[in-house]
């Protein structure tokens, strides 16, 4: 299956260049209060600020482990990344960062996306450790 990008699905998005930094920064801001009360009891973790984050990313670049650049846009409940045809669900999106935080809150380092071991991991991975799910200081290695 060929990697093409789905420029049907991104053509009429606007430009995240020139969203509200104001409310970017509040979302994050709330991201980062939640996170730190929920660390360590992943079962708490709210669905819906989560996905009010990634919404908030929308069409920013990420890359892969191997350095392929992607973006992705949030259709409802649904994740389009632009190298994929088939969407990572909003359920798929909350069971793997619950899975991190379990991981982690036991000791685990979550070194690659197949520590993550869902659909869509290879995606999920850069972009959580861009909003803070996986931390740095338990990623000393990276080999996966």
């Amino acid at each position: 299956m060929s990697a093409e990008i789905r420029s049907d699905i991104y053509s009429d998005r606007k430009d995240k260049n020139t969203m509200d930094s104001e409310r970017v920064n509040k979302v994050l801001d709330a991201w980062k209060t939640h996170l730190s009360e929920i660390r360590n009891c992943p079962e708490n973790l709210s669905a819906e600020v989560l996905w009010q984050v990634l919404c908030e990313l929308e069409q920013t670049y990420f890359c892969t482990v191997k350095g392929i650049p992607f973006t992705y846009i949030i259709n409802g409940h649904e994740m389009f990344v632009n190298r994929k045809e088939k969407s990572i669900t909003q359920a798929t999106v909350v069971l793997s960062a619950r899975r991190v935080l379990e991981k982690q809150a036991q000791g685990a380092v979550i070194s690659g996306p197949k520590k993550i071991g869902t659909f869509g991991a290879s995606y999920l991975y850069p972009i959580f450790r861009q909003i803070g799910l996986i931390t740095e200081k338990t990623n000393a290695t990276e080999d996966d």
